[in-house]
Parts: C-alpha cells; structure tokens; sequence
C-alpha cells in the first residue's frame, strides 16, 4: 500500500513543464516532410472523404514543383474500410481550390510560366472523379484538364 501511495504523489507532484523526448522517424516517412497544404472534403452521396495532399519534392527552385495526391477512404475502422491513393498526373505551381463535384472534385491551380519556351502563366482546372459500384470504390481515376 505504501508503494502504490508513493507512485501515486510522485505522478501527482511531476513537474508540469517536464516533456517528452521524442526522436526523429530516421527516414520512415519522408514524404510527410514533403507535404505543404491538404484538402478535406466529405461527398455526402457517398460518405467518402476525399482528400488532396500538396507535396513539395525539388530540392531546388522548380517550375510547377507541387504534386497532387488524392486519397479517397470512406474512414472505416472496421472490415469494410476502403481507402485508395492516387498520385495525379499533374504538377502545379499552387492550388487556388478545391470542390466537390458529382463523383469527384474540381482542383484549379496556377502553373508557372515557362519563358523559355515561351509559355505564360496560367490558371488550369483538373476534374478528377473516382467510381463506386455497389459500395466499393474502384481502384481507378480519371484526371481530365480544362
């Protein structure tokens, strides 16, 4: 009894500003280093949570140097959880929104412009849609520009 009395005052009396030390992950998730905005949006037919992930991987100054990730997942904690992860086919300079639409979302970004082969800046909007048949989410995307 004595020593759970002790135990007990000396968790109760800890100094409140003490922390945790907590190490680097050492490399195990290196793309989360790389990630610099993220977009939630639930589709209400469907009960998915779609996500895009900005990632900024150069090293140096580059053109476009944002990549998408889409992340669909309908948040299960149980046996039916669903989730998939697309890396869209499209850099961008910056993401000015994200929406829903029917099956899908409306990202429109702003690419950098390209002096040297003469291309101007400019704004371009990418419809990406996923498909669900019966309650499960294919494994496929389509990613159309406009």
């Amino acid at each position: 009894m004595l020593i759970l009395f002790l135990a007990i005052s000396e968790v109760a009396c800890a100094n409140p500003q003490a922390a945790d030390v907590v190490p680097a992950l050492n490399g195990e998730w290196e793309l989360l280093a790389m990630i610099t905005a993220f977009h939630s949006i639930t589709d209400p037919n469907s009960r998915f949570q779609i996500r895009v992930i900005e990632a900024n991987g150069q090293a140096t100054v580059a053109v476009n140097p944002i990549t998408l990730f889409l992340v669909v997942t309908n948040d299960s904690s149980a046996g039916d959880l669903q989730q998939h992860v697309w890396r869209l086919p499209v850099t961008v300079a910056r993401v000015s929104s994200v929406t829903r639409i029917n099956s899908g979302i409306r990202i429109v970004a702003s690419l950098d412009a390209m002096p040297d082969i003469n291309v101007k800046a400019r704004e371009v909007s990418l419809l990406v849609r996923y498909k669900a048949e019966s309650g499960g989410l294919k494994d496929t995307i389509t990613v159309q520009r406009q």
